[in-house]
């Protein structure tokens, strides 16, 4: 089952380019599989398999499942059913108001919210066409449209749209999609009040040139 990429922060190299970029929800990432034979039939975390009885996740399959899956295969049937063979992953936050860190408030009323489809042998549906044929089914906030430059990575660093993680940017180069990350000033802070230096790093690959708090 397709897994979702490690999200590497942005760097120098990109800047100039063409970038969409939607707010990162802060929750835990999910994965539901399907095709037009078995429609939903496999659900996964971020590293393995679960169901819907699963404690941690299940509770998660069952809003998607709930909110999402007969949407979803609509589409699917309506765009790129010629191919009847064809396998999709969809990616997808669940997430409370106060989850901080993957970890969840047990007073939160949760949601499941869609923020990636992967179409196999087609690769990521890019930006504009997600927005355009998912959009109304509920999906992080688009941010910011336009060239990728120090004034918006700035503007996100500080808060300026008031976000509570950062974004996820995403561009198209080559007819294929690439995706970077940028963290709030506030987040990293907190990430490193409580949760330690330690975890600060590590969700910055070690690299220390974004330890800007």
């Amino acid at each position: 089952m397709k897994q979702y990429h490690k999200l590497h922060y942005w760097s120098p190299e990109f800047l100039g380019e063409k970038i969409w970029a939607f707010n990162k929800l802060d929750g835990q990432n999910l994965r539901f599989e399907s095709n037009f034979k078995r429609g939903f039939y496999k659900f996964g975390s971020k590293t393995q398999m679960v169901s819907d009885k699963d404690e941690q996740f299940g509770i998660g399959v069952n809003i998607f499942m709930e909110k999402y899956s007969e949407p979803l295969m609509n589409i699917f049937s309506k765009k790129w059913g010629k191919d009847r063979f064809t396998n999709f992953t969809v990616f997808a936050e669940l997430v409370g108001e106060n989850s901080f860190a993957g970890k969840h408030d047990p007073n939160d009323e949760l949601d499941v919210i869609l923020f990636d489809v992967w179409i196999y042998k087609k690769g990521w549906v890019q930006p504009q066409k997600f927005i355009d044929e998912f959009g109304h089914l509920g999906i992080p906030n688009l941010i910011y449209q336009g060239e990728l430059d120090n004034q918006i990575i700035t503007d996100i660093q500080e808060n300026k749209y008031n976000l509570k993680e950062g974004v996820i940017a995403k561009g198209v180069e080559k007819n294929d999609t690439f995706m970077l990350k940028i963290k709030t000033k506030s987040w990293l802070q907190r990430v490193k009040n409580e949760l330690g230096e330690k975890a600060l790093l590590e969700d910055m690959d070690g690299n220390k040139k974004h330890l800007i708090v």
